[in-house]
């Protein structure tokens, strides 16, 4: 879940919502979990993680490696994997660490149309949040729904602390929070409208510079 505007910026910077709390924005994480994986895994494979990617990028995966046999090189595939996946918007990302306690068991179908409003970024935060709410107790069993209630409600104790400490900042320093948290939402919001070539250009850019 998204908070309204100025809880969003506070929250990119500490934590994400729905599924990524506290991972969203943590640069390191988003832009380098899939190629730590890829790269570094002896494994090779397609992924449990494709299964929870939009349509689109999942077929692409999947087309990559329909083909594979187990025991060859598999390098040339994990590169097309990771160009699919540098071509995500943040929000896309961001949901590839972790899968929340609540979708763990959830079916296969159940948890494509959490992710299907997940990926649904035309949609009012408000709504949205809304939204996951109503799905959640429309789609979840009584255990999914109990640990759907924790996590709101971790979420919501976050969110509130969070704005505690923001609050008692220096007028200096929450100037410089303030300013930090527009660069975040500008940074987030240039990629993701960018094309999926184009975020896979800037991505391999800035992959590289970290290695140099």
């Amino acid at each position: 879940m998204i908070y309204h505007h100025s809880v969003i910026i506070l929250c990119c910077i500490f934590f994400s919502e729905i599924f990524a709390a506290t991972r969203f924005c943590s640069k390191q994480i988003i832009l380098f979990i899939i190629v730590i994986v890829s790269q570094k895994s002896s494994q090779c494979g397609l992924a449990p993680f494709v299964e929870d990617l939009p349509a689109p990028e999942k077929e692409e995966i999947k087309e990559v490696w329909r083909n594979y046999r187990t025991g060859n090189d598999c390098e040339e595939q994990r590169r097309k994997t990771q160009e699919v996946i540098d071509g995500l918007t943040d929000e896309a990302r961001a949901k590839l660490k972790n899968m929340p306690a609540f979708l763990k068991t959830a079916s296969s179908n159940v948890r494509s149309q959490f992710i299907a409003l997940w990926n649904n970024f035309s949609m009012p935060v408000n709504e949205k949040i809304e939204k996951f709410r109503e799905l959640a107790k429309e789609l979840l069993n009584s255990q999914q729904l109990e640990l759907f209630k924790r996590y709101d409600e971790e979420v919501r104790d976050r969110k509130k602390l969070i704005e505690e400490k923001v609050s008692q900042l220096s007028p200096e320093a929450r100037t410089a929070f303030d300013q930090l948290s527009d660069l975040q939402k500008q940074r987030s919001t240039i990629l993701n409208n960018l094309s999926k070539e184009a975020r896979r250009e800037i991505r391999v850019l800035l992959n590289s510079v970290r290695r140099a």
